[in-house]
């Protein structure tokens, strides 16, 4: 089963991604791994980080699948604290991915061309791949 990485933020509108996650997900009958970092997993900043999903899944079913089964798609939600470049790089370690969902909260560590194009495009990797990650330069 193929991998997609999903990271997010829970702060940032990840509505069009998510869609075409989804509908590739689908079309692979891959496995998605929805990762985001927040500053401690208190009960309140979980719920933010699930609502987030419930949300995107909502906008998804709504107005691309018709509210149907998503059948073959599997999902895992990682929800980790500190530095999100940290943890990112760590689960990239750890963690086979076939492909990786460029949104905004990872742009950065790719071209600028690449940065600013308006549609989303898969980035393939190869096994593994490692963004370069520098944790010195985080934003987080």
């Amino acid at each position: 089963m193929k991998t997609i990485l999903f990271p997010f933020n829970i702060e940032q509108d990840n509505k069009a991604a998510y869609a075409k996650t989804m509908d590739m997900a689908q079309q692979m009958q891959a496995k998605v791994i929805f990762f985001t970092c927040l500053p401690d997993l208190s009960p309140t900043l979980k719920d933010k980080a699930y609502f987030h999903l419930l949300g995107l899944n909502g906008d998804y079913q709504t107005n691309h699948n018709n509210w149907q089964s998503i059948p073959n798609v599997k999902t895992e939600r990682v929800f980790t604290t500190g530095n999100f470049d940290l943890n990112l790089k760590e689960l990239l370690e750890r963690t086979l991915v076939d492909w990786i969902v460029p949104t905004t909260v990872i742009k950065k560590y790719f071209s600028a061309t690449y940065a600013q194009s308006p549609s989303l495009k898969m980035i393939k990797t190869t096994q593994p791949y490692y963004p370069n990650l520098s944790v010195e330069n985080s934003r987080f």
